[in-house]
């Protein structure tokens, strides 16, 4: 989930990377229908689902509730936003665990303590599966003025102080989710990590290094095949098949409502939309994740 700062201009336009390279691991620069443009915001809506779990088997109404008791979980969602995901996966019967810094500064993952609690907690829980969302705002190569780039994706040179410190923050948020999916591996738990398929983040060393050492697969998805009216093409990245259904690629003929990291206020016909009406995960698409998680418990 990302919200956008507003702007009073758009961005000059990017130049897009060539087609061999966007047929790679490491896709290219983001355009107008791909990608949000937020302001710093940890993902999450409070009371919207649990930071620690939720109540057993069998079908539930309503979205999970907050709860602090440490309870059993199938499933983990980190970075959780409005938990469209574990809300699905609690439907069909099995407990979920979602991690949200909206919930409290114990769920801050830029503090290595909490992402140490947080592994604790996906281990002994008996998770079988988490999946993580890292915050794109930083990430974001339609984000004005830019504070990364594909030559320098850990942060541009010569920043001022304010955007130095939002770029270290993003950074060390980025490096604490892989050592966690590395230290959840290595306990035996999947994982996989989602952005949109063309975010600065695909190209930091800290998702390099993950890549190398575990070789995930990728999986791309288009928004529209999935009941939105936007492509927005987002790419997970997973060491396994396990959610190898959920790949789906355009095959619409009419125009896309067009996604852009600024909204244009003159636009009275709504082609033009600001990303943040693209923040969650459509619900077609959370229904075919919780299937998928299903078939692993």
């Amino acid at each position: 989930m990302c919200l956008r700062p507003e702007m009073d201009a758009p961005p000059p336009s990017v130049s897009a990377i060539s087609d061999s390279e966007s047929d790679g691991d490491v896709p290219p620069l983001i355009d107008s229908d791909e990608e949000e443009v937020p302001v710093v915001r940890w993902l999450g809506e409070t009371g919207s689902a649990a930071p620690y779990g939720v109540q057993g088997k069998g079908k539930t109404k309503g979205k999970c509730k907050p709860t602090e008791s440490a309870q059993p979980a199938d499933f983990v969602e980190v970075f959780a936003g409005s938990g469209n995901v574990s809300n699905a996966v609690m439907q069909r019967g099995m407990h979920v665990m979602t991690w949200d810094l909206l919930y409290g500064p114990q769920h801050d993952m830029s503090q290595d303590v909490v992402v140490r609690d947080l592994t604790d907690r996906a281990v002994l829980s008996g998770a079988r599966y988490v999946h993580s969302a890292p915050p794109c705002n930083t990430y974001s190569s339609a984000r004005w003025p830019r504070i990364r780039s594909a030559e320098f994706p850990e942060g541009l040179p010569n920043l001022g102080a304010d955007d130095q410190a939002t770029i270290d923050l993003a950074n060390h948020v980025t490096a604490n989710t892989f050592r966690m999916m590395d230290d959840l591996q290595d306990a035996g738990i999947e994982v996989s990590v989602e952005n949109p398929q063309r975010s600065l983040l695909w190209r930091t060393q800290a998702f390099r290094n993950w890549q190398q050492a575990r070789n995930p697969q990728r999986v791309r998805y288009d928004n529209c095949q999935y009941g939105k009216p936007y492509k927005k093409s987002t790419t997970l990245w997973v060491p396994g098949d396990f959610l190898d259904s959920l790949e789906m690629h355009c095959r619409c003929s009419e125009p896309h409502t067009i996604l852009s990291g600024w909204a244009d206020r003159t636009d009275t016909t709504r082609q033009n939309t600001s990303t943040r009406g693209s923040q969650e995960y459509p619900k077609r698409l959370c229904t075919a994740w919780a299937k998928c998680v299903e078939r692993m418990t």
